[in-house]
């Protein structure tokens, strides 16, 4: 039989509760991203691919992050910074694209940025984090 990976020896080796310290000393120190920092994302999970608000959850190396989708019960997924998948806060709007407003948006109102980052005390991705 082939012998097992290295990652798996890895894993299988280590104590599981320092899995999440192995993938986060992996984080590039100049990584322009930051966990909790929001922006607008294709949501795969919906049928129509909408853009919605997102959060990057986990920062891992070479510029690969995992985001969630605001409010969305499905899973995050893992995306490149240079992805064509994600755009800065306020994208939609300076493209005319309608955005679908978050689940967990608290306001009946149309969705603006002012008030979400209010409302989750967060800030978003800029337009210079996106330049690809």
């Amino acid at each position: 039989t082939p012998a097992p990976s290295r990652n798996v020896d890895l894993v299988d080796s280590e104590d599981h509760s320092n899995y999440d310290q192995l993938i986060y000393s992996q984080i590039e120190k100049n990584a322009k991203f930051q966990i909790g920092m929001k922006l607008e994302a294709i949501d795969v999970y919906n049928v129509f691919n909408s853009i919605t608000a997102a959060t990057v959850r986990r920062l891992f190396r070479n510029g690969q992050m995992e985001i969630v989708y605001d409010g969305s019960p499905s899973d995050g997924i893992i995306v490149d910074d240079r992805s064509d998948y994600i755009f800065p806060v306020a994208y939609c709007q300076s493209q005319n694209i309608q955005m679908s407003k978050p689940d967990n948006f608290a306001k009946k109102t149309a969705f603006n940025w002012s008030d979400y980052f209010k409302q989750t005390n967060s800030e978003g991705a800029s337009f210079v984090y996106f330049k690809k």
